[in-house]
């Protein structure tokens, strides 16, 4: 597949690499076996290609039907709650996020640490 390198904008073909040694890891590799990760490229659309997203899955504690996807690993933090003296917990990360409905991960809760999750994306139809 075709990716462009974000730090210098070149076009490259890309394979797929699964880390057996760390479950859930995938990175990327040129003709010159230049390893990439995910964070590293922008890939260009093509209808027969899958897409990849890979991130930590999280829910907050009030979560108004929304998980999120996190591509940076989360960290807990409880926010104060105007002059309440109680406090809302949410998990943040420095990176993007995606917002996903939380019935499509029926098992996560708001008292779920977050987990590592793969998310592809196929066309049916080209």
């Amino acid at each position: 597949m075709q990716a462009k390198v974000k730090s210098t904008g070149e076009i490259i073909e890309v394979e797929t690499v699964y880390d057996e040694m760390s479950i859930g890891n995938v990175h990327f590799i040129d003709a010159s076996n230049t390893k990439y990760f995910l964070q590293e490229l922008d890939f260009i659309d093509s209808n027969s290609e899958e897409t990849i997203v890979e991130g930590w899955i999280a829910l907050d504690e009030f979560d108004f039907g929304d998980a999120h996807l996190h591509i940076e690993k989360p960290h807990y933090k409880d926010n104060p709650i105007a002059d309440t003296g109680d406090y809302s917990g949410s998990w943040e990360s420095n990176g993007k996020i995606y917002t996903i409905d939380k019935n499509l991960i029926p098992n996560l809760t708001c008292d779920t640490e977050p987990y590592k999750v793969r998310i592809t994306i196929t066309p049916l139809e080209l």
